[in-house]
Formats: structure tokens, sequence, C-alpha cells
């Protein structure tokens, strides 16, 4: 009987214990603690070769060409820039990229003009040629693809140079002498650039990076000369090389993002 009435007490015991635990599990939340998601680093040192697209404005070279009678088509479209660029990530700033790029690019109209019953090409180009540094900073929304804004700053030249000449002109005539066969002459503006730029760049592999971007052009601090020596007076302000800029480019390198 002292045995039967031992164990009714420990089972009674129990079942009071396993009550008041849940009781106290009432208390406790389960809610999951928020993941922490870490950003992706960007790791880059690469070169390639890169194709931009500069929309420039050509109302004042067009108007001025008219009215002299250079006897050209207007210049009108985007000019083709080619060139290179390298560049590396940095140690001490994680995501953080430098690099340089070169590159230049020449649009050409050209008319046959009759005078005095000779005939002559007439010649116009305008070009533009830029180099400098650059300063991006990296973020990678998924592994492989990177969007980096950035600056770059450096110097550039716009020239204008237009040309003629006769078809079948002796050696003898090489001389400094122009003449309404044979002439040329150039406009150069030299200026200092900044220019925003956002880039997407994509690793195909570790070793190959496809890259498309946009950028607009700003220029500051320009000098016209005449022939790369004489000033030019009354040069209209709204001529120069500011313009949205796109570019493609494929690179070479090592790629660990």
């Amino acid at each position: 009987m002292k045995k039967i009435v031992l164990m009714i007490m420990v089972m009674a015991m129990t079942v009071v214990s396993v009550f008041a635990q849940d009781e106290r599990l009432d208390d406790f939340t389960f809610d999951t603690e928020p993941i922490q998601r870490e950003s992706i680093p960007y790791f880059a040192v690469a070169g390639g070769a890169i194709v931009g697209f500069h929309f420039g404005n050509y109302d004042d070279l067009n108007k001025q060409l008219a009215a002299t009678g250079f006897g050209v088509e207007e210049f009108d479209g985007q000019l083709t820039l080619w060139g290179a660029q390298g560049f590396t990530g940095t140690v001490f700033v994680p995501n953080l990229r430098i690099g340089f790029f070169g590159m230049s690019g020449k649009k050409t109209q050209s008319a046959d003009i009759t005078t005095d019953g000779v005939t002559t090409t007439r010649y116009v180009d305008y070009s533009i040629g830029q180099s400098g540094l650059t300063l991006d900073y990296a973020w990678v929304p998924f592994k492989s693809f990177a969007i980096l804004p950035g600056v770059s700053v450096g110097r550039g030249q716009l020239t204008v140079e237009s040309y003629q000449t006769a078809t079948g002109v002796d050696w003898t005539g090489f001389s400094p002498t122009n003449t309404y066969q044979t002439n040329s002459q150039s406009l150069e503006n030299g200026y200092w650039f900044v220019k925003p730029e956002l880039y997407f760049e994509y690793a195909l592999t570790n070793f190959l990076m496809f890259r498309a971007s946009a950028a607009y052009n700003m220029t500051f601090g320009s000098e016209w000369k005449y022939n790369n020596e004489s000033e030019i007076a009354n040069m209209p302000d709204t001529f120069n090389a500011n313009a949205l800029q796109v570019q493609v480019g494929l690179f070479l390198g090592l790629f660990n993002y």
C-alpha cells in the first residue's frame, strides 16, 4: 500500500513539473534572427580595348562651313572613339578602383571642288583625343556583376582641320606656298575635362569581362589655336567637346567578385 501511495505521489509531482515547464515555454519567443547578408567584395586587375561614341554638337561648325563656302556636307551623328584602358582594385580601400585610359577618333567630310577648270578634293576633319585617370567604386549586387559609379579627369583636344589637294601634284610643287589647289589649315582646342560616369560590368569568366557604360564629358580651361600657333578671337562658347558618351569594352585580367 505504501508503495502505491509513493508511486502516485511521484507521478503527481511529475505532472505538476511538466505543466510548470509548459507555462515557462510560453514565455519564450522563437522569432528567427535576421540573416546578416555580407556584401560581395570586389577586386580586379585588368586591361582591355574600349570603343566610345561621342554625341557632340556640330551646329557652330556646320554654320561656319556653310557661311564660308567649304562645299562639304554637314557633320552629324556620333563620333566613334577607339582606345584602351587599364585599372586595378586597391588593397587599402575595399571596392575602390583606379585606372587610366586613352581614346581618340575622327570624322571626315569631303567634296570635289572645281576652280578655273581644275578639280580638287577638299576635306574637313573633326577629331577628338582624350586621356586621363579614373576613380570608381564598385557595388556587386550579385556574383560576377558589378555597378561602378565613378569619375574621370584628364586632358583632351578637339581639332578641326581643312585641307585640299589637286590630283597629280609634282614633287617640285611641294613648297611652303599655299594655292587655291593645295592648302591646309587647322583649329585646335586644348581642354581639361571631368567626366562623371556609370559602368556596368559582367565577368564572363575569372579572366574575361564585358563592360557597358554611360558618361557626360564636361570641359573647362579650353584654349583655341589656329595652325597650332595663333590665338583665335570670337570663338563661340558652345563649340566645345561637352557631350554624352556611351562606351563598350572587353577586358582581360583577374576578376574576383
